[in-house]
C-alpha cells in the first residue's frame, strides 16, 4: 500500500487498467483510488468484526474536497467508537431518504389527517395545494423545500395580481409544513418568517426608456445564472410568459420559419400559440447549446436535468434587478422609503411593457392580443376567426425588437 501526502493526491498516476489505492498519511482509514479512466475517488476504509469495508466519500476534487473528506472520516470514526457500523448507518439514511415523502404525497396526508379533521375550510386548502403548490413542488421531497422556494412561490402568485390569494397560500403551506414537523418529516418549517404580501398593490408598471436600457444591459452582468440571462431577454423580445420561456424544448423550435410553438398543454389559456422570432430573438436561440431537450435547464442534487422552476427564476430576477428599479410610487424621497420601494420589479412587468410599447408603435389591439396569446373574448372570435395572424405578429415583434435595440443601444 502506497502512503500519499496531500500534495500527491492530484498528481497520482492513473494505472493502465484496474485501479491503484493510496492511503493518506496522517489520516488513517482515508484512501484514494485512482482508476484507469483517471477518476480519483476518496474512500473511508475500516475493519469491523474481521470484515474490511469501504465507504465511498466522493470523486476528488469535483464531488468532495480533501477538507470535507477528512471531516467525514472523523464523523465515521466517531460512529465506530460508539459501536455503530457506518456502512449500516449509511444504508439506513439512504433508505430513509428514498422513503421520505414528496410534497404531492404529503399534501394528501395533510388534507386527510389534518385539514379534514381540524378545518371546515379544508376544501380551500386542497384547491390551493392542487393549483399552485403541487405543480411547483410536487415531485420534490418535503425536506428539500427551502425558505427561498416558499418566497419564490408566494412572489409568483402575487405577481399575477393575486396578492390576497398569495397570503392564503402562505398560511396553508405554513400549516402543512408545521404538520410535517409534528410528524418528524422535517425539523424546520421553511415557511416560518416569510412575510405575506400586502393585499393591495398597483400592478400596472411599464418600464421607461431608461429602465428598459438598464434592465437589458444589466441582465448580462447581473447575478443571474447564464441560462436565465438569455431566457429573460427572450421574454422581453417575445412578450411571452416566463414559464413558457423556461419550458421551451428544441422540438418546439422551427429553424426554417424561425418560429417557436407553445403547445396547448403548456399555454396558460390552453390554446396553441405560434410565436415568430425576430432576428434578435433568434440570435438568442441560436447560441444555446443542445445539451438535451430543453433550451435552458438546471441540475438537481441527484444530477437529474430539469426545467428551471418559474417561481425560483422570477425571484432571482426580482432580486437581481430590484436595485435598478425602485418604484417611485412607493417612495417619498427618504432612504428608508427607497429601500422599501425596492424588490417591486417582477418578470410580468416585462410582458406588460411589451404590450404597452407595441401599442405606442401603432400595433392594433387584435394583433397585440395574438402576440401575447390573450384569450379571444369577442363575440364569435373563437369560433369564426381562423386567421393565424402570423405575418402580423412577426411584423409587430420585429418592430418592437427594433425599438428595443434603439432604446438599449444594442
Amino acid at each position: 500500500m502506497i502512503r500519499a501526502n496531500v500534495k500527491s493526491l492530484s498528481a497520482s498516476r492513473k494505472p493502465a487498467d484496474g485501479h491503484t489505492e493510496e492511503s493518506l498519511a496522517g489520516h488513517r482509514g482515508l484512501v484514494l483510488r485512482v482508476y484507469a479512466s483517471g477518476e480519483r475517488v476518496l474512500y473511508f476504509r475500516y475493519r469491523l468484526g474481521g470484515r474490511l469495508t469501504r465507504i465511498r466519500l466522493g470523486t476528488f476534487p469535483s464531488e468532495v474536497s480533501l477538507e470535507d473528506a477528512i471531516a467525514k472520516r472523523s464523523e465515521l470514526k466517531g460512529q465506530l467508537r460508539r459501536g455503530v457500523d457506518p456502512a449500516g448507518n449509511a444504508q439506513r439514511v439512504k433508505r430513509e431518504r428514498i422513503a421520505a415523502p414528496t410534497v404531492a404525497t404529503f399534501a394528501t396526508t395533510y388534507i386527510e389527517r389534518y385539514a379534514k379533521v381540524e378545518k371546515r375550510s379544508w376544501r380551500a386548502d386542497e384547491l390551493m395545494l392542487a393549483k399552485d403548490v403541487i405543480p411547483a413542488w410536487g415531485k420534490l421531497k418535503v425536506a428539500e423545500i427551502a425558505r427561498a422556494d416558499v418566497v419564490g412561490l408566494i412572489d409568483t402568485v402575487a405577481d399575477r395580481g393575486a396578492r390576497r390569494q398569495a397570503g392564503k397560500i402562505l398560511s396553508c403551506v405554513h400549516r402543512m409544513f408545521a404538520f410535517a414537523a409534528e410528524r418528524s418529516v422535517i425539523t424546520v418549517n421553511p415557511a416560518t418568517g416569510v412575510r405575506a404580501p400586502s393585499a393591495t398593490v398597483s400592478r400596472d408598471r411599464v418600464l421607461s426608456d431608461d429602465e428598459l436600457r438598464d434592465v437589458w444591459n444589466n441582465i448580462a452582468t447581473s447575478s443571474l445564472r447564464p441560462a436565465l440571462r438569455d431566457a429573460f431577454r427572450l421574454q422581453l423580445l417575445a412578450g411571452a410568459r416566463v414559464g413558457e420561456v423556461l419550458g421551451i424544448e428544441w422540438e418546439e423550435i422551427n429553424e426554417v420559419d424561425r418560429t417557436w410553438l407553445v403547445p396547448a398543454a403548456k399555454s396558460k389559456n390552453g390554446a396553441e400559440h405560434l410565436i415568430p422570432l425576430s432576428p434578435q430573438a433568434w440570435a438568442i436561440v441560436e447560441r444555446q447549446e443542445r445539451k438535451g431537450g430543453l433550451l435552458w435547464s438546471t441540475k438537481t442534487r441527484q444530477g437529474d436535468v430539469v426545467q428551471i422552476r418559474t417561481e425560483v427564476a422570477a425571484h432571482e430576477l426580482a432580486d437581481a434587478m430590484s436595485h435598478l428599479l425602485p418604484d417611485p410610487k412607493q417612495s417619498n424621497g427618504t432612504d428608508t422609503d427607497e429601500k422599501a420601494a425596492r424588490a417591486t420589479f417582477t418578470s410580468h412587468d416585462l410582458r406588460r411593457t411589451v404590450e404597452t410599447r407595441m401599442a405606442a408603435l401603432g400595433v392594433a389591439k387584435e394583433t397585440r392580443d395574438r402576440v401575447l396569446n390573450h384569450k379571444d373574448r369577442s363575440v364569435g372570435g373563437t369560433h369564426y376567426n381562423r386567421h393565424d395572424y402570423l405575418n402580423e405578429k412577426r411584423d409587430a415583434l420585429e418592430r418592437w425588437s427594433t425599438e428595443l435595440a434603439r432604446i438599449a443601444e444594442i
